[in-house]
């Protein structure tokens, strides 16, 4: 099966001069459509660990299902399609998550009077 997003370090070759480059996401629609998403910046010789964290290969992976879903509903492969997609799945991912706000609010099972 063909990988349609690839993990990409300093594609514009600036690590050299600057000492640290940008590790994008290049995700491959189709001829001529390809979208880069940045997520990270990183020197040379540490950008391969951030490029294999959780994170970033969560990313990947929910990316790589966003394509295989429009290839299943047959549509087309363009940026604006791929865009409107994974905003989608991204706030329903969001809705579910509880957010902790520093206190606990729960009352014990067992109150001590």
């Amino acid at each position: 099966m063909k990988k349609h997003v690839r993990v990409v370090y300093d594609r514009k070759k600036v690590s050299a001069k600057t000492g640290t480059g940008k590790i994008e996401l290049s995700i491959y629609l189709q001829e001529g459509e390809r979208k880069w998403i940045t997520v990270g910046k990183a020197s040379p010789s540490e950008w391969m660990a951030i490029a294999e964290s959780t994170t970033i290969q969560a990313k990947v992976t929910h990316y790589e299902e966003v394509i295989k879903a429009m290839v299943l509903l047959q549509e087309d492969m363009t940026i604006d399609n791929f865009n409107r997609h994974a905003e989608l799945d991204e706030l329903n991912i969001n809705q579910g998550k509880i957010m902790y706000k520093g206190t606990d609010l729960r009352q014990p099972f067992i109150s001590t009077a």
